[in-house]
């Protein structure tokens, strides 16, 4: 398995508190974002590793939330 970076995701209500770190684990940025913006993010890193929080209705909604925005 080749390295690659790694986006970490804290879900919140309104902002995303997203983290980049690069295939060496360094962090590159932190920044709360959107909704729209962390979507671009994410589509801008398609080799990054996505890990977010755990609990079970946040995951549970983002997933819907992502399923329904393909749509």
């Amino acid at each position: 398995m080749t390295q690659s970076s790694t986006i970490t995701i804290d879900l919140a209500k309104t902002v995303f508190q997203v983290a980049f770190f690069n295939k060496f684990g360094v962090l590159k940025s932190n920044e709360k974002m959107t909704e729209r913006k962390m979507l671009s993010f994410i589509v801008n890193h398609p080799e990054a590793l996505i890990c977010m929080e755990a609990y079970s209705s946040a995951s549970r909604n983002f997933i819907l939330y992502l399923y329904l925005k393909s749509l």
